[in-house]
């Protein structure tokens, strides 16, 4: 027996087909082939019936709407009065309401799409790995289900590409299904060109010649070639934001200023267009700035790497056809005094040494930083301003407490910045060390070495970035520990998807072959080629970091000019001056006003720029938080300095 829904979607889809026959067909075959490729563990059925109820809902709540606005407008009594004309509106209503109970229902409909071109994005991303992956761990192991099965266990490691293998495993489980029938199954749903073509090839050569090692080592290597193009686009595309962000942040806001101020000069002025830009176009217009530079980065960089620490804490997933099993009332209690202790001990450990972990966690120095730049207001609210907080005094008042705000505000910032910086800098010190690392671990276990004497003698004898964190895995593995979990502890102090995944391929090289040298060998050879492209990316983005601190620069300078010269020019000029009536006798806005203005331009646009040179630099809005107080401090320094010897 087919449900209700079920019977409705046939015959909606029936029925349509007699009508349309050909774009029914083809929407329908296009819906139902994004809607698997999808992979969104939801039944059609029960979308489509998420759709028709969102529909429905959508139209009620519109039409409700509708007559709730038109009668603040129109009196009812006017639908008395004139019945044909009411007849017209509440017919405009409900079409209007059918519009959107339609649109509704098609955004429901389109949302396996919207999924299926993002998961398509993230595969293509992911590929990479998932290749480099297969090529190690096939070419000491001949049998390529074991390694694409092992793949699927990490697959958090891995990325969307590494999820869609789990589906082979699926198949060959739990249909016993074969290899090359599975991999071609997945090549069918993949909603991924490129994955697609991967997998074809991949059950090709396996099939013919029973070993894929020879089109894996071709298709990495094409990989990377494709990665450095990206690369390139990507740094290109990057260039021409940043003369987007020169022409729209810095020569727009000196524009309008220049002009509402000239313009004041002739009739009389309003700062409300100032504030407008300053204070709400500015901050919009640079969150909006950083969602484009961050959409940009999520086409041409894999975020799986940014996102491994969730790996070991994600939910199991859930199959409504398998009940789950409730713990009983003393195991519960049991799991609750045991999460009680953990949080005792994480709280005794961030007690013992609390720099160390604000090395890992920067944001942890918030819980010192904030109240310190409290008391730090207080206290210099207390002994500077005497200004009372009134209408009449509010000029003045922001005035003198602004300053105290901004050492406040940097107060917070400066400790983040400067542990977020140290904790980057350790992540490129490891990253950068990784190869030789590999290396050297992949010539000793050549010369007959276990990976626990390599480690001994490189922590020894060699030379290396790293020598601390390879010096705590020897003690781990003097004191029992085995190598594999002695480098898992190394890779979850560090927390970088790149050492995840070397900890993940030592592993499960050590569980399939004893040819470990020749993975270790692959192991650096990937890792030396992924930080020479990071090290030329960071090369050319420090280019584009130069180009916004020369833009605020330019307009710290073009406002510096304006407080200096320009405003007391225009006091001087003559009476009568609208903009400065304030001062002059007139009835027009006070020059005070506009010396505040221009400075919180100043101060906003630093803390703002700084924020776009650390995602155009590091791809990373935290990143920014540095530069944004470089900017800011420059910008009070060079405003305190003027105020003391140009503007007293």
């Amino acid at each position: 027996m087919l449900s209700p829904i079920s019977q409705f979607l046939g015959i909606y889809r029936v029925s349509a087909e007699v009508f349309f026959p050909v774009i029914v067909r083809g929407v329908w075959t296009f819906w139902r082939g994004s809607f698997f490729s999808a992979r969104m563990h939801i039944k059609a059925e029960r979308l489509f019936s998420l759709s028709i109820l969102s529909g429905i809902l959508a139209g009620i709540a519109t039409f409700i709407l509708l007559a709730y606005l038109s009668q603040l407008v129109v009196p009812l009594s006017f639908f008395a009065v004139f019945p044909v004309y009411g007849a017209i509106i509440v017919s405009v209503w409900l079409l209007i309401a059918v519009a959107s109970m339609y649109a509704a229902h098609v955004a429901i409909l389109y949302l396996p799409i919207v999924e299926c071109n993002s998961r398509k994005m993230r595969i293509d991303l992911s590929l990479f790995n998932v290749a480099t992956y297969l090529y190690a761990l096939h070419h000491s192991e001949p049998n390529l289900y074991a390694v694409i099965a092992s793949l699927a266990k990490h697959a958090p490691y891995y990325g969307e590409a590494a999820h869609e293998l789990r589906q082979v495993v699926f198949d060959c489980e739990m249909t016993s299904s074969d290899l090359y029938v599975a991999l071609l199954r997945l090549s069918e749903t993949t909603p991924s060109d490129k994955f697609r073509f991967f997998l074809t090839g991949l059950s090709s050569s396996y099939k013919t010649m029973g070993t894929a090692t020879d089109y894996l080592r071709m298709k990495v290597e094409e990989l990377r070639n494709e990665l450095r193009i990206s690369q390139k686009v990507y740094l290109n595309t990057l260039g021409v934001i940043a003369e987007m962000y020169i022409t729209i942040f810095v020569a727009g806001p000196l524009f309008i200023i220049i002009v509402v101020m000239v313009m004041g000069m002739i009739s009389s002025a309003n700062p409300l267009i100032l504030a407008v830009i300053i204070y709400v176009m500015l901050p919009f217009g640079t969150a909006i700035f950083l969602l484009m530079l961050d959409i940009i980065s999520e086409i041409h960089e894999d975020k799986s790497e940014k996102l491994h620490a969730m790996a070991s804490i994600q939910e199991p997933e859930h199959f409504p056809s398998i009940p789950l099993v409730m713990p009983t009332e003393s195991e519960s209690l049991m799991f609750a005094k045991l999460a009680e202790n953990d949080k005792k001990i994480k709280y005794r450990s961030f007690v013992s040494s609390p720099v160390a972990h604000m090395k890992l966690h920067p944001e942890l120095v918030l819980l010192f930083s904030i109240p310190c730049a409290l008391i730090v207001i207080g206290v210099l609210y207390f002994l500077f301003v005497s200004v009372p907080l009134t209408p009449w005094t509010f000029i003045d008042w922001v005035t003198a407490t602004e300053d105290i705000v901004m050492a406040g505000a940097l107060v917070v910032l400066i400790p983040f910045a400067v542990f977020y910086a140290i904790k980057s800098r350790n992540a490129r010190r490891v990253e950068e060390a990784i190869p030789d690392f590999a290396d050297q671990m992949a010539s000793a276990v050549r010369h007959n070495m276990t990976l626990g004497q390599a480690v001994g003698l490189i922590a020894t004898e060699g030379k290396s970035n790293i020598l601390g964190e390879i010096n705590l895995i020897r003690r781990d593995v003097y004191w029992g520990a085995l190598i594999t979990d002695a480098i898992q502890r190394f890779s979850d102090t560090v927390r970088l998807g790149s050492i995840d995944r070397m900890t993940i391929l030592i592993s499960q090289a050590e569980h399939f072959t004893n040819r470990l040298s020749e993975v270790l060998q692959i192991i650096a050879e990937d890792a030396k080629s992924m930080v020479t492209m990071k090290t030329e990316r960071r090369g050319d983005m420090l280019l584009y970091v130069m180009v916004v601190y020369l833009a605020f620069f330019v307009f710290v300078f073009v406002q510096s000019i304006l407080v200096v010269m320009f405003l007391p020019m225009m006091v001087q000029g003559g009476d009568g001056m609208s903009i400065v009536g304030g001062m002059t006798g007139g009835g027009g806005i006070s020059l005070d006003m506009y010396d505040r203005l221009i400075y919180h331009s100043v101060v906003i646009h630093g803390f703002c720029s700084g924020l776009v040179a650390g995602m155009m630099g590091e791809g990373s809005v935290l990143a920014g938080v540095k530069h944004s107080c470089i900017m800011m401090a420059i910008a009070m320094i060079v405003f305190v300095t003027l105020k003391f010897f140009f503007m007293s």
